[in-house]
């Protein structure tokens, strides 16, 4: 035969609470984790599309450059 007091049911009770409050900030540790994670692959997503457009920028200089260039020794030579 198993008696339970109040104190004893208290102190169950406690230590139930205590066991979900350290379940639910471990779950939302995990969730800020992956959050966190979800974020830095957007931002290096992000940051490798602005590499490339200012590759592309760069190239597109490069080549108004050069075609200012050719203009330039094509009206010399007029």
């Amino acid at each position: 035969m198993c008696i339970i007091t109040a104190s004893t049911a208290g102190i169950v009770t406690g230590v139930v609470s205590a066991v979900t409050a350290v379940a639910g900030t471990a779950m939302g540790i995990v969730s800020s984790m992956q959050q966190a994670k979800q974020q830095q692959a957007m931002y290096d997503y992000q940051a490798q599309v602005a590499k490339q457009n200012a590759e592309i920028a760069q190239r597109n200089a490069d080549t108004e450059r050069q075609t200012g260039i050719e203009e330039a020794r094509l009206q010399r030579m007029k």
